[in-house]
């Protein structure tokens, strides 16, 4: 299994988060990957979705992929399901501050 850190998983320049490639070919699936860093990264959207909504952006960069230049976004379509899933996480894991965030943010989102 590849030997990620989370301090792979740095921001760029633009403030996306930057999927490693290399790491990721190594591991047996995306899912696993997620599955692995998946607090950071559900932290790291919840933050990107919040300055969509305060900056009533319907579209943002979310991921660059390493050494590719291809760029994942986010509508608010995409954001209210990442949210739900953000909640249910966090709800989980008894983080009951990040849920009201993402609860607040669907509220806004659904207006």
């Amino acid at each position: 299994m590849a030997k990620l850190s989370l301090k792979q998983l740095e921001l760029n320049r633009d403030g996306l988060m930057v999927l490693p490639l290399g790491g990721i070919k190594e591991l047996t699936s995306m899912t696993e990957f997620l599955e692995r860093f998946k607090d950071q990264i559900y932290r790291y959207i919840l933050k990107k979705i919040a300055f969509a909504v305060r900056n009533d952006i319907e579209t943002i960069d979310m991921f660059v992929i390493e050494g590719t230049g291809y760029v994942l976004d986010s509508d608010y379509g995409d954001m209210e399901d990442q949210l739900v899933n953000i909640r249910s996480y966090f709800e989980a894991k008894e983080e009951y501050e990040i849920c009201a965030i993402a609860h607040k943010l669907l509220i806004t989102i659904n207006k």
